[in-house]
């Protein structure tokens, strides 16, 4: 009888203890599922901010660079003569002496401006060069030839607004022969596009009664000249 007894006691003390284990266990595991969680947390927040705080400085940083490009740009538009050298086609519908389209031209053209970092409208090019070829055609397709302008001499210069005009004389090559002094007018209009005007006196209106007109393709500044 008393070895039964001890044999129950034994079992309810040996129960007790498995029950305390186990719950110990589980407070442990409790405890450590709870630790990775929070450390898990920590890292996907830090995670999630350090990206947000990047990108937000990289949007600062082109928002500062697009300030920048637009000062730049601006700055450097203020003055329409902020170049060394500018070439482009010429390409352009000329009236005859009655004043109808007839001519259709063709050609490239090139000005040189030596000294233009300190150009601005109180103080415009003092010097230039400046050289065009072009061809003349009919528009019905007839009566191709070629002329030539060189020998530009500088004789006035202004700034207008986007407008770099330039005043003077060059010799323009004719059927009869080169015509020399032949008074001259160029503009540049926003660095794109050329209105080139000849006196029509000394070139027997040879060219219309309406200035010839161009694109710029480049411009910029050079460290030398052809």
């Amino acid at each position: 009888m008393n070895s039964k007894n001890s044999f129950n006691t034994n079992k309810r003390f040996n129960s007790i203890v498995t029950s305390i284990t186990m719950f110990a266990i589980l407070s442990i595991a409790a405890i450590i599922i709870n630790s990775v969680n929070s450390n898990n947390s920590n890292i996907a927040f830090a995670q999630t901010n350090n990206p947000s705080n990047s990108n937000k400085s990289n949007i600062n940083n082109i928002n500062t660079n697009i300030t920048n490009n637009k000062q730049q740009t601006s700055q450097s538009s203020s003055s329409p003569a902020n170049f060394t050298r500018s070439l482009g086609m010429i390409s352009s519908i000329q009236n005859d002496a009655s004043g109808k389209p007839t001519w259709i031209l063709s050609g490239q053209w090139d000005l040189t401006i030596p000294k233009p970092l300190k150009i601005n409208q109180t103080n415009p090019p003092n010097a230039a060069v400046f050289n065009a070829g072009f061809e003349m055609i009919k528009t019905d397709g007839t009566s191709m030839h070629t002329h030539t302008m060189s020998n530009f001499n500088l004789k006035g210069s202004s700034i207008n607004g986007n407008a770099l005009i330039l005043t003077g004389t060059a010799t323009v090559s004719m059927k009869e022969g080169p015509v020399k002094d032949v008074p001259i007018s160029i503009t540049i209009l926003n660095q794109g596009s050329l209105n080139l005007s000849i006196d029509p006196l000394k070139t027997s209106n040879h060219f219309g009664n309406t200035p010839i007109y161009g694109t710029v393709s480049t411009v910029g500044i050079f460290l030398s000249f052809p």
